[in-house]
């Protein structure tokens, strides 16, 4: 659960920067911008609630742990929390995470804003996180040959010397 978070929230703040730019870049008025945005909180706090207040509840949490210096306090929050949003949202699996906040979340960014997104360079030089598995329409990037081989070599240089390493162990 804690990965489908990290996702979610992810590809979240990702299109609120992508507001933030062009309204920067002045495509997109400042009034337009925050409606949007705004839309997009509301629906991220009608769907999945506690992603939300855990997104803002954290950092006090976190600053408290910090304070007393137990790191126990944050991690049973946390733990808690991915309890909470296991019984909640059990249809959020990685395989539908992508899928789930394209439809059920994205879907209130007007299509003529997710037109500008593409448009601006400065929106496809902000981060995109790639899908958290691979599918059909973003498939894994294929490894380049020339540095799989490397990869297998290095590998097998790093066999041998443990073999060496323990036959010098075991004769002396």
């Amino acid at each position: 659960m804690q990965h489908i978070y990290r996702r979610i929230m992810g590809l979240y703040k990702g299109d609120c920067e992508r507001l933030r730019i062009l309204c920067r870049e002045r495509l997109l008025s400042p009034s337009r911008s925050k409606e949007t945005e705004e839309n997009l909180r509301c629906r991220l706090l009608n769907h999945l609630p506690l992603f939300l207040k855990h997104s803002e509840h954290r950092p006090s949490i976190k600053k408290r742990a910090k304070a007393e210096k137990d790191q126990l306090i944050l991690d049973e929050y946390d733990l808690r929390f991915y309890k909470e949003c296991s019984t909640a949202y059990p249809f959020l699996t990685p395989e539908k995470v992508d899928v789930y906040y394209e439809e059920e979340l994205r879907c209130i960014i007007p299509d003529d804003i997710k037109e500008l997104f593409n448009q601006s360079v400065e929106c496809q030089r902000c981060v995109t996180i790639s899908p958290a598995i691979p599918t059909k329409t973003y498939p894994m990037h294929q490894i380049d040959s020339e540095l799989f081989d490397a990869i297998v070599k290095a590998v097998q240089r790093l066999k041998e010397k443990m073999v060496e390493s323990t036959q010098s162990n075991t004769t002396e």
